[in-house]
């Protein structure tokens, strides 16, 4: 459901139409960058950094040399690389606003979501009416969880660029995860008029009619999905369902049970799919929370709990997700574990320091997946209690039922 575009800037690369000089045993600066566009056209990516390189060694100050050469890295996976090219680009010039939005497109690619605001900001500064950057600001807000952020910049973007599909999808999307489904299906429907083969405006909007109770429609929409290519096989079978008559929608929230250790008081939350927070006070300083929270993204429909665990513990999807929240991220373990009333979960111990406040924090991360939905169970404290916290964290947890 939370499918989320962000366009990599591949703006046109660059050159002079002629080299400056015609002895052809002497290339000029100009020479080189010019074959090294002509072999970036042919996908010879490694071969075009040959040419930007020489360029650059001819004329050290060749600010296009280097954002081309930044495109060839980026290309070639070298992201570090590239955005080392480019700030050498933006040095050289400025005001050089192709090079800030492809150095926070790159950066998006480390999961430097924030760097990439920055980055993406300063291209507006120089270029109010560039869309594109409006449009990656917002999908970065949006990796951030600032929804409304995004849907702001989304907005800008298409206030420049009226056609703009992507950008309808996306701030559908970014409706979706505020519960806002006529927003998006409004949004959706949009895409799909400007491109009738928009393949994600058809599964977003059946996302969002599904959650409206519009099985007809929302099961229409994926079977138009699946046409264009997307594999919702799955998602078909679990939506495609007429529903059994006097069984009732269960509620948007989920009920649940579990004995909080003593001395945790239950806290209100604004967060829609956060179900619980409770905080352990002392001396006015928090020295415990636990958090429950789901996620109803069809996506979890698609595999079952054992295939979820199998891939948390193979992947790094943990360090991806939470280096957004955290700087100086840790991971301290990751492994399957069991919880009494729940039975096999994901498990995983991390630290890191909170961007919005600095705190430094340790997480005890508890995860399923039951009913297509992922529950996930948050015990935190600093680090200097956590060891004994802990044992309350997984005593709690092993109560928790739905």
């Amino acid at each position: 459901m939370k499918k989320l575009l962000l366009i990599l800037v591949c703006l046109p690369l660059i050159g002079f139409g002629q080299g400056s000089n015609n002895n052809n045993s002497i290339l000029s600066a100009e020479d080189y960058l010019n074959r090294g566009v002509s072999k970036t056209y042919l996908s010879d990516y490694s071969g075009a950094i040959v040419d930007y390189s020489k360029a650059i060694e001819i004329n050290p100050n060749f600010g296009l040399a280097y954002y081309n050469r930044g495109l060839s890295k980026r290309h070639l996976k070298d992201y570090n690389g590239a955005i080392v090219d480019y700030s050498k680009a933006i040095e050289l010039e400025p005001k050089y606003d192709s090079a800030y939005v492809n150095r926070g497109t790159t950066k998006t690619y480390l999961n430097d979501h924030r760097g990439a605001i920055a980055d993406f900001t300063k291209a507006i500064e120089i270029k109010p009416n560039g869309s594109l950057s409006y449009y990656n600001r917002g999908a970065s807000k949006a990796f951030l969880k600032d929804y409304n952020g995004a849907i702001v910049d989304y907005s800008k973007a298409i206030e420049l660029k009226p056609k703009y599909d992507s950008a309808y999808v996306n701030r559908g999307v970014s409706k979706i995860y505020l519960k806002d489904y006529n927003g998006a299906i409004t949004d959706c429907t949009k895409a799909i008029e400007i491109n009738s083969n928009y393949v994600l405006a058809y599964f977003n909007r059946g996302v969002s009619k599904y959650n409206l109770n519009d099985l007809e429609g929302a099961c229409q929409d994926v079977i138009k999905a699946e046409e264009l290519g997307y594999d919702v096989s799955k998602l078909i079978n679990a939506v495609c369902v007429t529903p059994v008559e006097g069984v009732q929608e269960s509620p948007n929230n989920p009920s649940f049970e579990i004995d909080l250790p003593e001395g945790y008081q239950i806290e209100q939350s604004d967060d829609l799919y956060n179900i619980l927070t409770a905080s352990k006070y002392s001396e006015g300083e928090v020295v415990g929370m636990i958090e429950i929270r789901y996620s109803d993204d069809w996506s979890f429909s698609t595999f079952t709990n054992e295939e979820f665990i199998s891939e948390m513990i193979k992947t790094d999807k943990i360090k991806a997700s939470s280096s957004m929240l955290f700087d100086n991220f840790r991971i301290h373990s990751k492994d399957k574990s069991y919880l009494k009333g729940v039975g096999n979960c994901f498990s995983s111990t991390y630290s890191g320091d909170y961007y919005e406040n600095g705190l430094r924090i340790t997480n005890l991360v508890v995860s399923f997946v039951r009913d297509a939905k992922l529950f996930t169970l948050i015990g935190s404290s600093p680090p200097e209690k956590f060891h004994s916290n802990q044992k309350e964290f997984l005593k709690a947890f092993d109560t928790f039922r739905l």
